[in-house]
């Protein structure tokens, strides 16, 4: 097919291309009778050097700094605006931010999956120690008892989707304060303040009523793992802020902490795989292995403040 590769930005080009004789001629007469009409109504105003003075309906027209004090647009007075970012800027793991904004900056989907391999690798290991317990647990218990550990790993899984929605606000303004050359770390210590906040509540109601809630979530033949549902809680509450410590990391394109949770992925089923089929040991077991990782890449992350 021909010209089988064109894109959207080409069809703009070809579609303007007709008309730009005809546009050009028809704005600069328009401008020049705009001017005319304008120069008779009244007279303006001149700056210091002679030039005409910029006005709009709100008033003129002043250079004006963004929040974080760079100045890229003239405004009105009193305007205000926020930069969110620039192209070239950095973001996330290795990524930058591209130009043409509206959306023309089209990349292949292998392309972009090279520029984000770091954060992929990542989010699949995250993925890996949130639901390879589960696994192992399966081929170490009796069905019936894989089953109500399954149900009580949902219910302490609940965390991570507060994790997972404080993410998308830590990332992109830690990377934000990064470039603005600011210490990002208030944004993470506040990110695991709201953790402890949520996971507290949480495993008073998993270890005081921890068979209650299985019983009315799913029923009363699903409880066999009440005994291990405060363990399984706090070992999702360290998940999630060694996800958030991820996302801190990935913001400041730091790499090494993926190999932190290569090993303790691995871990993970190696020591549940040694531990029978009591539910409950298998529940302080992961635990233990969350707490080793967490510790690891949550002072990783305040090791790291700055680019």
């Amino acid at each position: 097919m021909k010209n089988a590769d064109s894109t959207r930005r080409t069809f703009f080009k070809r579609a303007l291309a007709g008309g730009v004789v005809t546009g050009a001629t028809l704005s600069t007469l328009g401008a020049h009778m705009a001017l005319a009409h304008d120069d008779h109504g009244r007279d303006h105003d001149r700056d210091k050097d002679g030039r005409r003075a910029r006005h709009s309906d709100y008033g003129d027209l002043r250079p004006t700094a963004d929040e974080d004090g760079n100045t890229y647009l003239a405004l009105p007075k009193d305007f205000r605006y926020v930069t969110f970012s620039k192209t070239g800027d950095a973001f996330g793991a290795g990524l930058v931010v591209p130009s043409r904004h509206d959306g023309m900056a089209v990349s292949r989907l292998r392309d972009l999956l090279m520029q984000a391999r770091v954060p992929v690798v990542a989010l699949s290991l995250l993925f890996a120690l949130q639901e390879l317990h589960i696994i192992v647990v399966k081929h170490q218990a009796s069905d019936d008892a894989a089953g109500s550990y399954a149900v009580a790993a949902v219910a302490a899984k609940s965390i991570i989707w507060v994790a997972i929605g404080l993410g998308l606000y830590l990332l992109p303004e830690a990377a934000r304060r990064v470039n603005a050359g600011l210490d990002a770390r208030p944004i993470l210590s506040r990110s695991l303040a709201l953790i402890g906040l949520c996971a507290v509540p949480a495993l008073l109601i998993f270890t005081f009523g921890g068979e209650q809630l299985l019983a009315a979530a799913f029923g009363d033949d699903l409880t066999g793992s009440a005994d291990a549902l405060p363990w399984l809680g706090a070992a999702m509450a360290l998940l999630a802020c060694t996800y958030l410590s991820v996302q801190y990391l990935l913001a400041l394109r730091r790499r090494a902490f993926v190999g932190v949770l290569a090993i303790a992925a691995t871990a993970e089923v190696v020591v549940l795989a040694g531990m029978g089929a009591d539910l409950t040991k298998l529940a302080v077991a992961l635990f233990l292995v969350q707490l080793a990782c967490a510790l690891v890449v949550v002072t990783t992350a305040y090791r790291s403040p700055s680019l």
